[in-house]
């Protein structure tokens, strides 16, 4: 299954900041597509999650405690690599 997620505010103080939690079983994944400038921070919560974004070489494995930032343009893709229920926290900012 994969989602595509785009994140509206739920009130005016989350304008600029939006986070959700991403859970993701095994072989699951994730897709958002950030703007130019938009920044996207990933922070592992259980499991292991492979990530990647498009134009950066490198992929990452998330484990609970970890942080990353990407920053837009480009697509973000994640994939539950390690038990049923991996879990992160994803914030968007614009």
């Amino acid at each position: 299954m994969n989602q595509l997620l785009s994140f509206p505010p739920d009130s005016d103080e989350q304008k600029d900041r939006a986070q959700r939690e991403v859970r993701l079983g095994l072989h699951r994944t994730f897709t958002a597509r950030l703007a130019p400038g938009q920044t996207f921070t990933v922070t592992g919560q259980s499991g292991l999650i492979w990530v990647t974004m498009e134009h950066d070489p490198k992929d990452y494995a998330i484990v609970a405690g970890r942080e990353l930032r990407f920053e837009g343009p480009g697509l973000i893709v994640m994939e539950g690599l390690q038990g049923a229920n991996s879990a992160v926290i994803v914030s968007e900012e614009s």
